[in-house]
């Protein structure tokens, strides 16, 4: 949690962009709801901010990778790699691009896990067999 808030502590102090105004304004709302969350609603709430502000600004890549973050943390890993693979493809530097692999990383780990809390620890590699077949026909 500690490292979260210290990635939007400097989300805060790195967003001092060009964006327009209006994009910039739904960041810091998103960054402040998902600075302060005390609910899934609250990450939830966060995720449309940063996708509006991305409406102005597709190209930023902050936002994309902080609504990744955002998404982790109400079980949305799907959504989640989705929002991480949008902010690599758009070449953030080597530092950043090796941060949200390993993001993508601990994303592949945690909705293992849940697949395993699901299916019970007997099924658990079919699970994950049966989870990959479905990844491969989208």
């Amino acid at each position: 949690m500690r490292m979260i808030a210290a990635a939007l502590t400097l989300a805060f102090a790195a967003c001092a962009t060009p964006e327009p105004p209006e994009a910039r304004r739904h960041f810091i709302k998103a960054v402040t709801y998902q600075k302060e969350a005390t609910s899934p609603s609250d990450f939830v709430t966060a995720v449309a901010e940063y996708d509006e502000a991305l409406k102005i600004a597709p190209g930023w890549l902050d936002a994309r990778y902080n609504r990744g973050v955002a998404l982790e943390s109400p079980k949305g890993y799907d959504e989640a790699k989705a929002a991480f693979e949008s902010y690599l493809a758009g070449k953030p530097s080597k530092k950043d691009a090796a941060e949200a692999r390993d993001r993508l990383y601990a994303l592949e780990a945690k909705k293992e896990m849940e697949l395993r809390k699901a299916a019970g620890d007997d099924d658990y590699k079919e699970a994950l067999r049966r989870a990959a077949e479905r990844a491969k026909t989208r």
